[in-house]
């Protein structure tokens, strides 16, 4: 991994379900989504999952994404800073806690106020960006990880596969001004000048989950509308968040790891099982017939058992 150097994590805004009883000395689960995602991807995942296994979840909307803090850089060096002072309760006090009260099958969930008490270790799910923060995680700070899932991506450069570039560029392009009204009458309108370019409508229906209301800063022209996402910070740093950072020299994470992928993606390939193995010697590779890249939100429910099978404490012990 690049050397920290001067970069500092930001404040990270999430959601969270406290467990009591037997869940609550369990590690708890951490979700990290994918580029222009948000918290709200995980949040029917992580009830579900909590009703399932009784263990705390908390959702995380990363830098420059959602309600977290934007900032001029987002590399992975950066992001994973991010999440290690969130994980050990250095970061301060988050931008928002959301309590969802979901009672779990291990014992009621409390609702939770105020900020983090330390979560590590904790087990890391990510989904693409997401999955590369944490794997940069897992293998700077091995003792802050309990367990670690990876929804379709691997530790390599992302190829010239990936749609993004194509997203990000229909974004560019879209005009605010005369966006009016509603939320939703504003999203109409984006939504008018996403589809030339973007036909697929389960795709723009995500990226709209982007359109925000805003204040002008000196408030003096009422309300406008814009991207949530801090669109200069991503464009500028899109090339790396396609790559992998390089480990240290014989970096590994050996805990539980199990990696998802969709199998009509191509973000898991056969090429990248050596490096998987050398990074990860303890992980368990499958795929998911009939499933693309946002494989959580297309099969739920068969990513939902097999995190339930990887979060029985039997299992994470006997891992490996």
């Amino acid at each position: 991994m690049a050397a920290h150097g001067d970069a500092r994590p930001v404040q990270l805004a999430y959601d969270v379900a406290a467990a009591s009883g037997e869940g609550a000395t369990r590690p708890p689960v951490v979700f990290l989504h994918g580029l222009f995602g948000s918290r709200a991807n995980f949040t029917s995942l992580s009830r579900a999952l909590a009703q399932r296994t009784g263990r705390t979840m908390v959702t995380v909307d990363a830098r420059n994404h959602g309600d977290s803090a934007h900032a001029p850089t987002m590399s992975y060096t950066e992001q994973s800073l991010d999440v290690r002072a969130l994980l050990t309760g250095e970061g301060g006090p988050p931008v928002r806690v959301g309590a969802t009260g979901v009672r779990g099958a291990g014992g009621d969930q409390r609702e939770a106020s105020g900020p983090l008490p330390p979560l590590s270790p904790a087990v890391l799910v990510g989904h693409s960006m997401g999955g590369k923060v944490a794997m940069a995680t897992a293998l700077q700070w091995p003792e802050l990880v309990a367990g670690l899932v990876v929804l379709d991506v691997a530790p390599v450069l992302t190829r010239g596969f990936t749609p993004f570039r194509d997203f990000i560029g229909a974004m560019e392009r879209v005009s605010f001004a005369g966006a009016q009204g509603t939320r939703s009458q504003a999203r109409a309108l984006v939504d008018s000048q996403l589809a030339p370019r973007i036909p697929d409508s389960t795709i723009r229906q995500f990226l709209l989950t982007n359109v925000t209301e805003r204040r002008a800063a000196d408030g003096g022209d009422g309300a406008r509308f814009g991207w949530r996402v801090n669109l200069e910070a991503i464009v500028r740093h899109i090339d790396c968040l396609f790559d992998f950072p390089r480990p240290a020299e014989g970096a590994s994470y050996s805990g539980p790891t199990l990696f998802i992928g969709g199998g009509d993606s191509p973000y898991i390939s056969p090429e990248d099982l050596p490096v998987i193995a050398r990074l990860f010697p303890g992980a368990r590779v499958s795929h998911i017939p009939g499933a693309g890249h946002w494989v959580h939100a297309e099969r739920p429910a068969q990513v939902m058992s097999a995190l339930t099978a990887f979060l029985q404490p039997s299992r994470l012990s006997l891992w490996g």
